[in-house]
């Protein structure tokens, strides 16, 4: 009988050492923490990351995004209309020149993070004829703990109201 125990010993022990070993090791099945990914809802450039009240649902007159069709050329709008400006979330994003001759008005002075899009939204409404100029610049969007590369963004939109 002891042989047949100790046979049967040989088996389980490293059946059980096996599994101990399995159930410990690391597996693929998203248990562990990842790394945000720059530009997600989880690590993006924008500094507000919900709309705001009363722009949900609402569409812009104009649109204009990074390297879109308005790159270098004036923005026309007539009195009234809106304008998205939309640039990508893995920048942090800053308005650093706004219109001082109040052409434009804002209720949002932010950005915000569209998830659809992964692009941080500003809006902006026509009030009265002129022209005005809105610069955007900002550095990149790095996970935490990661080396991150100095680049600097700018962009550039000049706006024409009639």
């Amino acid at each position: 009988m002891s042989i047949r125990l100790r046979r049967l010993a040989r088996v389980i022990w490293p059946l059980l050492a096996l599994l101990c070993l399995a159930a410990c090791a690391p597996g693929g099945n998203g248990s562990g923490a990842t790394t945000p990914t720059p530009g997600s809802a989880d690590l993006n450039g924008c500094a507000a990351q919900q709309p705001p009240a009363g722009v949900a649902g609402k569409s812009a007159d104009l649109i204009v995004t990074q390297g879109g069709d308005y790159t270098g050329l004036p923005v026309a709008l007539r009195q009234g209309q809106t304008l998205e400006v939309r640039l990508p979330a893995t920048i942090i994003w800053r308005l650093q020149q706004q219109d001082a001759a109040g052409i434009l008005t804002t209720n949002e002075a932010t950005g915000w993070y569209d998830a659809t899009l992964k692009d941080c939204l500003w809006r902006f409404t026509a009030v009265k004829t002129g022209s005005a100029t809105l610069s955007f610049s900002g550095g990149l969007v790095c996970p935490p703990n990661a080396a991150c590369p100095a680049i600097a963004a700018i962009q550039q939109y000049n706006v024409t109201v009639r």
